[in-house]
């Protein structure tokens, strides 16, 4: 008979039988995770090439496809770990709080073979589930430190807990490279475009997401990114990224203690550079970067944990920080905010009571007023003068009860000025750029804020940074979040949307939860932002208060033209009267309305950047058709009086896209840049109509005379700006029409309008990769009028979509028999074109990034196929017989670089021939048909700012390259001044002329100066499409 100690031995081994482990199919391998009870687990799988050896400092190389079977059921290594201070000097009980919070030392094994992410669900998850997901984005030591195997506990809690609230959801963290290992800057990284290449590895997995999840039972359009400290202002920067294009990878974000932190040009790091190559005896090497690859990694880590780190001395001020690399972080996140330039998801943001009082725990040698005031200047704002720094020292007291922990009195007083440094590091880096993001973007988008004073009677360091993460306060309100986009949960206090007129925090206390407005210390930032006194001008009869941003002014916003909306939508802007009323013209209006552009799929995310980069995104600022707005950017020292030259900016994307806030940074550092140079200059940027709104064409238009309305819309503000700009000082005799890519094309539009006659609406064009396009009359757009006119507006027709017809797309310039009278090729060669000084070149690989839209044409027919029905479809045979000839599939752009960047079999012939097409040929017909007769200069270049190019399906002379890394900046400013791109210094520039088609070449090395080329390549090909596009526009 069965005993019952026999029975419980009997389902004991039951139970210790191995369950069967979870799996999950990616591609065409069979991954293994580990069964966690109520959640599986998936650890450890590689998202990117080890970045190993040559790959040190890289950005990241995203994986093929699954094909092996894969074990995944341990977390994968930490990457390297920046030693941290030790913490002997502490007192045992601090150093146990310090042990407690994220800013330790993982103690994880450790290796530069780390890029691995980790996939925790619910066991019962199918992929017909569709649940959320979030993204965490670990901390630790402020971008030092941290990976993924520590945060487990809290990742496996979050998922079980969403399953008991019956909201299940998924979690996903993933390990990315830190310290000099992911964040190195200095010239050499700039050059080589390798900048903030840790962040670029967390974008890498948010793709990975968006091509996985739904095989894990996840949503990849419902993801939220999560991240506290470090991993807040990580997160802070995807939201800032690529003007705030998100590319549908994210769609909410929950930021626990981070913000967009005060982070200036990737030069900042060069001293540290220098002390990593002197270190690595790799100074003196012909190429630094290729040498410090080569240093062992015992090595080269030793040396980077000698560095200065968050416990050190200089607190926040350390080497290893995400910077302004151009690429991934366009500009200053503090000025990217300042721009309104985010992405427009819901967001929460919050901070604990005293952020600052962990970090001075390592500044006890600061004791006196003296000391405190040093310490600020050196290490904080070195270029603040003592006047700029007054304030400061008054905001921030010595006196113990006004500093951190707040409202403690006179206890917690470590030394002398430790509360009063606690509290100056904790609204610096914390409390002020929330309260900045929020103040800019609440009202525009859902935000909820909150502040934490749990942990308050903590001894020394109180509502401590990282408190939150220690005692779980936010995680049901993370889950609501993740699941809703809404923090609330319908019961217990409602938590509402922080708005500037309402700024309410939920704030947490040791007792229970409330609303409060508080008023926070501010940072120096912000201290000074308040005693600005905003720019005022008068317009008409109008004050007109504009926005004071250092050494420039700028007005933003100002209406130029009648609403386009109800029964004046498709007709021509309607200029409105003068200004009446009192306006504050200090945001940016809204967008006209955005095509929807398909997105490319399957690269890395570096050429996705490029792409965002290069023009071709969708804009992020809020869209309307009440958008005829223009904005005015000049010198803030301008007087009533002077007469500036004055350059007006048409914005690209295609005529699908584009807006006036995306541009702001560029505006803004052309006018830095010319009062740097002794010559300032007044820039204008205007909104006008894009895509079907703009550009709809087809007999009704025709018959209408509504034809090319969104480039009239430029003529209406090209005549508002006739009238007022004198009141910003502006010359309305000098004024130069600028453009970039489909901008250029704008530009060159109005050299065409009304038979050529300017009427003084301008007087001198610069032209980037853009011109007088190859298109025809209004019936060229009949298509899309009728009944597929949502198919083309919404679907097929996108610029980079894979099956539309990529440039030819719907919306572009027609001749219209009013303000464009005839075919703009057809015009030039008839002469009939604006005479004023014009500089006008390309990027030598105009196509390629046009060509990713084509990968599809495979073979020899596909190609001519594509070719005739797209591009030419009235030409014969017999005609196109010759391109074929002149465009092989052996040769291609990017060019002279043999089959390294052979994406597929007909990808480089595709983009030499696009490229051509759209930008080479109708450049240099331009030139030869008008050249000598009015002064034009050219250029190509072949600029080169990345280093490695195999990894990328582009040589990066591509499209928008120039215009990414500023290399025309200078020589567009002097041409807006003197009408004339040369300085006096340097190579001459001469005027093109037939006989002497000389282009200014900028070649590739960066560091070298320009050179003179002839503008004779491909002269055969080009000038046989050139013919066949006369023949046959688009």
């Amino acid at each position: 008979m069965l005993t019952i100690t026999t029975i419980l031995f009997s389902l004991a081994l039951a139970r210790a039988t191995p369950l069967t482990p979870p799996t999950v199919q990616l591609d065409s391998a069979t991954i293994t995770g580990v069964d966690g009870g109520t959640v599986s687990k998936f650890l450890g799988i590689p998202y990117a090439t080890p970045p190993l050896g040559s790959l040190r400092f890289r950005q990241p190389q995203p994986l093929g496809p699954f094909t092996q079977p894969l074990s995944a059921t341990q977390y994968g290594p930490s990457c390297p770990q920046q030693k941290l201070t030790s913490t002997d000097s502490l007192s045992p009980d601090l150093a146990a709080i310090l042990a407690s919070s994220p800013i330790k030392d993982t103690g994880n094994p450790e290796s530069e073979d780390c890029l691995t992410l980790n996939v925790i669900k619910p066991s019962t998850a199918t992929p017909d589930d569709r649940l959320p997901v979030v993204i965490w984005i670990y901390g630790g030591s402020a971008f030092e430190a941290g990976d993924t195997q520590s945060y487990d506990e809290m990742g496996t809690r979050i998922v079980e807990r969403s399953i008991e609230l019956g909201t299940p959801i998924i979690y996903v963290s993933m390990n990315y490279r830190s310290s000099a290992f992911g964040l190195l800057a200095g010239e050499d990284i700039d050059i080589s475009a390798l900048g903030d290449a840790g962040l670029v590895d967390q974008r890498i997995v948010m793709r990975w997401v968006q091509n996985y999840i739904e095989n894990f039972g996840g949503s990849n359009k419902a993801v939220t990114l999560w991240g506290e400290s470090g991993g807040a202002m990580s997160v802070t920067l995807h939201l800032l990224a690529h003007h705030g294009d998100t590319g549908d990878m994210f769609h909410a974000a929950f930021l626990q203690s981070g913000g967009p932190i005060p982070a200036g040009p990737i030069s900042h790091g060069q001293s540290t550079f220098d002390y990593l190559a002197s270190g690595t005896n790799c100074s003196s090497a012909a190429d630094i970067l290729e040498c410090m690859r080569q240093v062992p990694y015992d090595t080269f880590k030793a040396l980077v944990d000698s560095t200065p780190n968050i416990l050190s001395y200089q607190s926040f001020n350390q080497p290893w920080i995400p910077r302004v690399d151009g690429l991934f972080i366009g500009n200053q996140p503090l000025k990217l905010v300042n721009s309104s330039i985010i992405a427009n998801v819901p967001i929460v943001t919050g901070n604990m009571d005293d952020e600052g009082t962990i970090f001075s725990l390592f500044n006890t040698n600061i004791t006196t007023d003296a000391d405190f005031q040093n310490y600020i200047t050196s290490n904080w704002a070195p270029g603040a003068t003592a006047d700029d720094l007054a304030p400061l020292f008054t905001y921030y007291p010595s006196d113990a009860a006004s500093g951190s922990p707040f409202d403690t009195g006179a206890n917690n007083t470590l030394t002398p000025q430790f509360k009063r440094m606690a509290a100056f590091q904790g609204d610096v880096m914390f409390q002020a750029p929330r309260r900045f993001m929020l103040e800019q973007f609440s009202g525009r988008q859902n935000m909820w804020s909150y502040l934490s004073k749990k942990g308050k009677t903590t001894p020394t360091v109180g509502a401590y940074h990282g408190y939150d993460m220690v005692d779980h306060t936010l995680e049901d309100y993370l889950i609501h979040f993740v699941v809703n986009h809404d923090p609330n949960n319908g019961t217990g206090p409602a938590w509402p949307q922080y708005t500037t007129a309402s700024p309410q925090l939920y704030t947490f206390s040791d007792g229970k939860n409330m609303l409060c407005v508080t008023t926070l210390l501010l940072s120096l930032a912000l201290a000074r932002a308040a005693t600005i006194t905003p720019p005022t001008i008068t317009i008409d009869h109008a004050t007109v208060t504009g926005l004071a941003d250092g050494n420039v002014a700028k007005y933003l916003g100002l209406p130029y033209a009648s609403p386009p909306v109800g029964s004046l939508r498709f007709r021509q802007p309607q200029p409105i009267g003068p200004y009446r009323t009192a306006m504050a013209a200090t945001t940016y209006g809204p967008s006209c309305p955005q095509q929807k552009l398909t997105g490319v799929t399957d690269i890395d995310a570096n050429m996705q950047g490029i792409i965002e980069n290069s023009g071709l995104h969708s804009v992020t600022n809020t869209v309307d058709e009440n958008c005829l707005t223009l904005n005015v950017i000049r010198p803030a020292a301008t007087t009533d009086g002077e007469t500036l030259p004055v350059v007006v900016a048409f914005f690209g994307g295609g005529f699908n896209v584009g807006d006036t806030a995306s541009h702001d940074d560029f505006a803004t550092r052309i006018v830095e840049r010319s009062i740097e140079l002794g010559s300032p200059v007044v820039f204008v940027t205007v909104n006008h109509r894009v895509g079907a709104y703009g550009l709809m064409a087809g007999r009704e238009a025709y018959l209408e005379g509504l034809g090319n309305v969104g480039f009239i819309d430029g003529r209406i503000a090209l005549r508002w700006l006739q009238y007022h700009l004198p009141s910003f000082g502006g010359d309305k005799n000098k004024i130069t029409l600028y453009g970039h890519s489909s901008g250029a094309s704008s530009a060159a539009i109005q050299m065409f309008a009304h038979h050529g006659d300017v009427g003084n609406a301008f007087h001198a064009v610069f032209l980037q990769s853009g011109g007088p396009i190859p298109v025809g009359d209004t019936s060229h757009g009949q298509t899309c009028f009728h009944i597929r006119y949502v198919y083309c507006l919404l679907l097929t027709l996108s610029m980079l979509s894979y099956t539309s017809q990529s440039m030819a797309g719907a919306w572009l310039p027609r001749a219209d028999g009013l303000f464009l009278t005839d075919a703009p090729m057809k015009m030039v060669n008839d002469g009939v074109m604006a005479k004023v000084p014009t500089v006008i070149g390309n990027v030598d690989d105009e196509g390629t990034i046009f060509a990713l839209s084509s990968r599809n044409i495979s073979t020899e027919d596909d190609f001519r196929n594509y070719v005739k029905t797209y591009w030419l479809p009235g030409a014969t045979d017999d005609e196109l017989a010759p391109l074929w000839d002149y465009y092989t599939s052996e040769d291609g752009s990017p060019f002279d670089t043999g089959n390294e960047t052979a994406l597929s079999t007909h990808f480089k012939r595709m983009a030499a021939f696009q490229g051509d097409f759209m930008y080479h040929g109708p450049r240099r017909f331009v030139l030869e048909k008008l050249s000598g007769k009015v002064n034009m200069w050219s250029y190509c270049t072949s600029h080169v700012s990345i280093e490695d190019v195999s990894f990328l399906f582009c040589y990066p002379q591509y499209h928008g390259s120039d215009f990414a890394n500023n290399l025309l900046d200078d020589y567009l400013v002097r041409f807006i001044v003197n009408h004339d791109p040369n300085n006096g210094t340097g190579v001459a520039w001469p005027p093109y002329t037939v006989d002497s088609p000389q282009l200014y070449t900028f070649p590739e090395d960066a560091d070298s100066a320009p050179i003179l080329t002839n503008d004779t390549f491909r002269a055969d090909a080009i000038a046989y499409l050139s013919n066949l596009t006369l023949t046959y526009p688009l």
